[in-house]
């Protein structure tokens, strides 16, 4: 039978979630800022908060290649969005996401109230490789299209990625015709997630490794 205290510790961590999940991320730092007891108490700091806000992810573009690096198809989600090159901590705003000039490192890091990542790369041929270094949150719903047209996009480090309550896993990496490996052993995926034409146009080999290693775990739809 768990004590008193303990039951209060965690109606505390779930109170501080819902903080975490509904307040603005100023008015959340402030919160925690002028409240050492709450954080002393949970064992939770600024910089904790911020590892479980936020998604970072790292992209490498293909050499002599350029054109789009991300897609932000929602106005309202644009300040959510932070894009910065060569790691010169250097934000460049929605209007730059193209550029004729040589990039050797792009960070984007996205804040916690986006849900959806559905059509996120769609048509970038410049993306040679992307990493996604932090992913912690388990409320993105839609990834569908979330790669579709990535011709040159080789390596996709997903050991950190998190589908939990993903539904929309459509066409997720269509058209990405230079994948030749792709480790998906963290995925956790429901009953009721949509795979149609995950895989479609990805070359055969790829195909038949990818279903030979995760069948188990992805419908047949995902394939077809």
């Amino acid at each position: 039978m768990q004590s008193s205290t303990n039951i209060q510790l965690i109606k505390s961590k779930y109170i501080l979630k819902q903080i975490f999940d509904h307040l603005k991320e100023k008015k959340l730092l402030i919160i925690i800022k002028h409240n050492k007891k709450v954080q002393n108490k949970l064992d939770i700091s600024i910089n904790n908060y911020k590892n479980y806000s936020q998604i970072e992810i790292e992209i490498k573009p293909g050499k002599d290649l350029h054109g789009k690096f991300i897609n932000i198809l929602n106005k309202e989600d644009e300040q959510y969005y932070h894009i910065f090159f060569n790691n010169d901590e250097k934000e460049i705003k929605r209007s730059y996401l193209t550029s004729s000039e040589s990039i050797e490192k792009i960070k984007i890091i996205i804040d916690y109230q986006i849900k959806s990542f559905s059509c996120l790369f769609k048509n970038c041929e410049c993306i040679e490789s992307i990493e996604f270094i932090n992913f912690k949150r388990d409320n993105i719903i839609y990834m569908n299209f979330m790669f579709e047209g990535c011709l040159n996009l080789s390596t996709i480090n997903l050991s950190k990625f998190n589908t939990e309550n993903v539904v929309y896993m459509n066409h997720m990496f269509d058209g990405c015709i230079s994948l030749s490996e792709l480790n998906l052993s963290m995925f956790k995926i429901g009953n009721n997630v949509n795979m149609i034409h995950m895989f479609l146009l990805c070359e055969n080999e790829f195909r038949f490794e990818i279903r030979k290693k995760y069948g188990m775990i992805l419908k047949s739809e995902a394939f077809e």
